[in-house]
């Protein structure tokens, strides 16, 4: 297990499977999880017993993102947040044949939305950002930006799946630049995370993409 204190009420749990990202935001005695990958075990050791996860919010919904989610909801009973424009990807891409691994089910939990939201203590903004799937989102709280495969620190998610997209890509990541501030903490689905104004000094990619 690879854990960061990012800020006080920020932990982040890194995967090295795939090196994906998993959030916990802290809220006294609340919680949120945010893409509970392979490391849900590790997720739940870091949360005290007498705090409550209230729920577990999925950027999207591919296998990678979502695959202990199960752990997290059969231990605390929580929603399951995932755009409405996903409801493919969960039943599409819940298993994965290279890697040989398959999601354990959690449907009966999730909780479909289309618009910002408020769970417990916490009040979220949401930006719906599809290109790497149709559902994706950037989940916003205090200055955070957890922005999943939408945005990497060098580059973007990919858009050469099934149902992803280039062009709302492009459209989405005009749509974050827009939103984002130099300070913001950019939180991503995989690997580096950084300020704002770290990724755009630093990442050639998206610079070239918003040019078209």
């Amino acid at each position: 297990m690879n854990k960061t204190v990012i800020e006080p009420n920020l932990v982040v749990i890194n995967s090295y499977s795939m090196d994906n990202n998993t959030y916990i935001i802290f809220n006294q005695k609340e919680a949120v999880v945010i893409d509970p990958s392979f490391n849900g075990d590790d997720a739940i050791k870091q949360i005290h017993s007498d705090v409550k996860v209230v729920a577990v919010l999925l950027t999207h919904a591919h296998f990678d993102h979502c695959y202990d989610t199960a752990k997290i909801v059969e231990k605390w009973h929580c929603p399951v947040y995932i755009h409405e424009g996903d409801k493919t990807t969960y039943s599409t891409y819940r298993y994965d044949e290279l890697a040989n691994m398959k999601v354990k089910d959690f449907s009966k939990n999730i909780k479909w939305f289309n618009k910002s939201f408020s769970v417990g203590s916490f009040e979220f903004k949401v930006l719906h950002t599809p290109g790497h799937t149709p559902g994706s989102v950037v989940y916003i709280y205090k200055n955070w930006f957890f922005v999943g495969d939408t945005l990497f620190y060098n580059s973007y998610g990919r858009t050469d799946l099934g149902n992803s997209n280039p062009i709302d890509m492009i459209k989405s990541l005009k749509l974050l630049w827009s939103q984002l501030s130099e300070n913001n903490l950019v939180l991503t689905g995989h690997n580096r995370w950084g300020l704002f104004k770290e990724i755009q000094r630093d990442n050639y990619m998206v610079q070239e993409l918003l040019k078209k």
